[in-house]
């Protein structure tokens, strides 16, 4: 047994050698247990030997003595004095405006300097040094007592008595968030050049970039030990690996927490332990429940199976963030977490581009202070006051953008309609029924909008059959009576007929001034020949009063006379550009409705709409009777089988003279849907539904059919109709009171409540059965809740909970937003209220942000062209 100093002065080590059977002297445990205690013992599978580095306390000769060893050599051969080694030692390393120290734990070891090192510390791992500033290792000059101190050091604090106790110099860029965004981040003392190449092939290339990370989680390390711990509980622990032994199929280990405590943990099939833990490496284990066993011995024990396990980062912080990490990037969690602590610390001098007042009314802190709080918090409640404060941050940059280009819009000339009530009020009076309550009072803010020059941008929301087609309807007519024009525009061919048949009927009759009918055309790409050249000449010359079409309407050749109100229905399924064009035909500005279908949650609409006014339809015409919704396990039911509850339904409603749909799934193309409806409709012909009368429409099928079988069903010359989602929106069937729809689990929530809409239209109550086989428990909420409800602002809003509101400032309308990195539209509306009444009041008498340069640049660095076009035309 032998035991040798190595090393250097700052970073030393003692390299221990003994047999394979040498006990530590007094406890009798063998030496190659004993090594794995120490919090940093290191094996050289080339030298045969151990290497400490870490003792664990300051009295490391007596550590030595006990296991055994009698004295330490030194690198001449002759005994060293290894005491005077476990001492920390401060190291100045002066800059341009400060000092900056590293102190270096050296044998004694990092566990005597946690409570001593300040949380705003930064380990710097090549050289194992924590930097901080010289006033932590000082105290009215002298030395603090815990850590040896240069002269230089000393001289230095005290010809500095005015400098304050901040841990590292500030960045060197020019004190601005977008100053930030060009900041690389390997000007971070901790940062390498592999881990800012790691760092940037996740997207982090800038310290703003890094900062604005968000930990998944904290781990708190002052209750990572078992003490206190339920079994069967999911928590942190914190300890030090032993007895590694590591197999083809599965790798165990012991363990050692704080305390002492032992747990038992097993890994199977997880590659590479070997390396990344090797024993004596401290570690956190997460993610599996601490449990109990009893060995055949009757010894009784804690276990964990497959844990996640990480090596421990160095540090005085009481909460470690736990940040996403990439395997394939060579990225750990703890390489970001001492990045972005490190930044937290040094952007102290960041100016805060909100001002001060607004933060002060919010009980918000500032920007810098928040950044800290998020990466590097003292307390809980400073976890919540930084992760909010970025939150509002976010979503005022949000509401700005919205302000901003709302007042640049009403600036633009548009047309004041002088409406009459000469088209619609005959019109009303035709229908043969009242508008609802919720109807005329959307029908008065629309008419409000368009007596004045200021463009309208309305937002037009309604569950399926709230009426909105009425109330568009009355919109274009109250163009026509102005001596204008107006357009609607429709996402597909059988929405846009079906559009184009229920305005020309309900138009038939109607008069202008003059004297003239009230023309309505229609304009697709099956309109062609002369049609379509009459069509082009009748709204060019203002002979054509209203036009509805498809993206048609957006063709060059198409030039209006007069168009002054446009209609976007399903407006979400339009892109940007095609919104914009149809809108730039008109000589001013038109007024612009769009009209949803698919609601869109309140709190969602705020932000991504918050540049329109909203309007919303919450109360159904008289009549409209409720649909019953029940799921069908999809096992249960075969198309060969006419006793099974969506083909008994099916029957005993085409008995009492009603009709039905029956929806096919969702395919990964058109055609394989096409083929899937062809095949179920030809199945349910010759078994279950045999002696039916059964139609297919799809939308690969040629138009001339699909319009023929679509006339056919609305005829009643059909029983049943098996479709694709072109039926989602737009069809019209009074007489069906039958819903099926297979493979319901591969549909979403909002496409699922409109195919339900089309059912229960007339005077009958309807039904829907959902034929499905959900595999996730994300897919059986959504069939659980579209069951238990028919109001579809709560399941809009149950949606957008369920799947993510998409990226508010694109057209990506699914998953988590790019935008919105921390803010969550649905849990933050309180945060979202501010942010806009806080973004109302900056923008009132200053849309441009003149007054808030800062706060402006931040706006137009954060959001790029595109996504503030998005706003914009949205």
């Amino acid at each position: 047994m032998n035991a040798r100093l190595v090393g250097t002065w700052l970073t030393p080590g003692v390299e221990l050698r003994f047999g394979f059977d040498d006990a530590h002297a007094v406890t009798g445990m063998p030496l190659r247990d004993w090594v794995k205690t120490l919090p940093e013992a290191v094996w050289n599978n080339d030298t045969k030997a151990w290497t400490v580095f870490d003792f664990g306390g300051r009295a490391v000769a007596a550590i030595l003595a006990k296991a055994g060893f009698r004295s330490v050599l030194g690198p001449d051969g002759h005994a060293a004095d290894v005491d005077s080694h476990a001492a920390p030692l401060a190291v100045g390393e002066p800059g341009e405006r400060m000092m900056t120290v590293a102190v270096y734990p050296r044998l004694g070891g990092l566990a005597y300097l946690r409570g001593k090192i300040p949380a705003t510390a930064v380990w710097r791992r090549g050289d194992r040094a924590w930097l901080t500033s010289p006033f932590v290792v000082t105290r009215g000059g002298a030395p603090v007592g815990w850590c040896a101190v240069p002269e230089p050091v000393l001289a230095w604090v005290a010809a500095n008595p005015e400098q304050t106790h901040d841990m590292t110099p500030p960045l060197d860029y020019d004190r601005t968030v977008v100053g930030l965004m060009g900041t690389p981040t390997y000007v971070l003392g901790c940062v390498t050049p592999a881990t800012a190449s790691a760092l940037a092939a996740t997207g982090i290339e800038s310290v703003s970039d890094l900062l604005h990370t968000m930990p998944r989680r904290y781990i708190d390390m002052t209750g990572t030990t078992v003490a206190g711990m339920q079994p069967g509980a999911d928590f942190s622990i914190v300890g030090t690996v032993t007895n590694l032994d590591v197999n083809a199929s599965r790798t165990k280990a012991v363990i050692v927490d704080d305390n002492g405590t032992k747990i038992w943990v097993t890994w199977f099939r997880v590659r590479g332990l070997r390396s990344r833990i090797p024993d004596g490496t401290r570690v956190v284990l997460g993610g599996a429940k601490l449990t109990t066993f009893t060995s055949q011995r009757g010894f009784t024990g804690l276990s964990m199976t497959n844990p996640t396990v990480e090596p421990v980062v160095a540090t005085s912080s009481r909460y470690i963030g736990v940040y996403p990490a990439s395997g394939t990037a060579g990225l750990t969690t703890w390489a970001v977490f001492d990045a972005v602590k490190e930044a937290a610390h040094r952007v102290t001098d960041l100016v805060d581009p909100v001002p001060p007042e607004f933060l002060a009314k919010r009980w918000l802190p500032s920007l810098a202070d928040a950044f800290r709080m998020v990466h590097d918090p003292a307390t809980e409640e400073e976890k919540k006051a930084g992760r909010d404060r970025l939150a509002y941050q976010e979503l005022l940059r949000l509401q700005l953008v919205i302000r901003r280009d709302r007042a640049a819009n009403a600036a633009q000339p548009g047309c004041a309609h002088t409406p009459t009530g000469a088209l619609t009020e005959p019109f009303l009076a035709g229908r043969g029924y009242d508008l609802t309550g919720a109807q005329k009072r959307v029908v008065a803010e629309i008419r409000d909008d368009m007596t004045t020059s200021r463009p309208m941008s309305r937002l037009l929301q309604g569950d399926v059959g709230a009426g909105k087609t009425d109330v568009s309807v009355l919109a274009l007519l109250m163009a026509v009576e102005s001596g204008r024009q107006g357009a609607l525009m429709a996402p597909n061919e059988t929405l846009t007929n079906q559009h184009f048949e229920d305005i020309r009927d309900a138009v038939a009759g109607l008069s202008k001034p003059d004297g003239s009918p009230v023309t309505v055309a229609l304009a697709t790409n099956k309109v062609t020949g002369k049609a379509r050249k009459a069509m082009f000449a009748g709204l060019a010359d203002g002979s054509i009063d209203i036009v509805v079409g498809t993206q048609a309407l957006i063709d060059a050749k198409v030039a209006f006379h007069d168009l002054t109100m446009v209609v976007v229905d399903e407006q979400h399924r339009f892109g940007v550009e095609q919104r914009a064009a149809l809108r730039s035909k008109g000589s001013v500005m038109p007024d612009v409705l769009y009209a949803s279908a698919t609601p869109v949650p309140r709190s969602a609409a705020m932000t991504v709409f918050g540049d329109l006014d909203l309007s919303v339809l919450d109360e159904m015409p008289p009549g409209r009777q409720p649909v019953a919704t029940v799921v069908v396990a999809a096992g249960e039911v075969d198309p060969s089988r006419p006793g099974d509850d969506p083909w008994a339904a099916i029957r005993s409603a085409v008995s009492q003279g009603r009709q039905a749909f029956v929806v096919t799934p969702l395919a990964t193309s058109a055609t394989r849907e096409s083929a899937a409806a062809h095949v179920l409709a030809e199945s349910l012909s010759l078994g279950a539904l045999s002696g039916l009368r059964v139609g297919t429409i799809t939308g690969k099928d040629d138009a001339k059919e699909r319009r023929a079988t679509m006339s056919a069903f609305a005829a009643g010359d059909l029983d049943v109709l098996v479709a694709t989602t072109v039926i989602e929106v737009g069809v019209n069937v009074p007489n069906a009171t039958v819903m099926v729809i297979t493979g319901g689990e591969r549909f979403g929530l909002a496409q699922l409540h409109q195919l339900r809409g089309r059912v229960g239209r007339g005077g009958h109550p309807g039904r829907c059965l959902i034929v499905a086989d959900p595999k996730t428990s994300l897919a059986q909420q959504r069939l659980d809740a579209l069951a238990s409800t028919t109001d579809g602002f709560a399941l809009a809003e149950l949606d957008y909970q369920l799947r993510g509101g998409g990226d508010v400032a694109s057209g990506s309308q699914s998953g988590r937003s790019r935008t919105l990195r921390i803010a969550s539209i649905t849990a933050d509306t309180e945060i979202l209220r501010n942010a806009i009444e806080d973004a109302i009041a900056l923008t009132e008498h200053d849309p441009d942000l003149d007054a808030h340069p800062a706060l402006r640049a931040e706006v137009d660095a954060f959001l790029d062209e595109d996504q503030a076009d998005f706003l914009r035309s949205a």
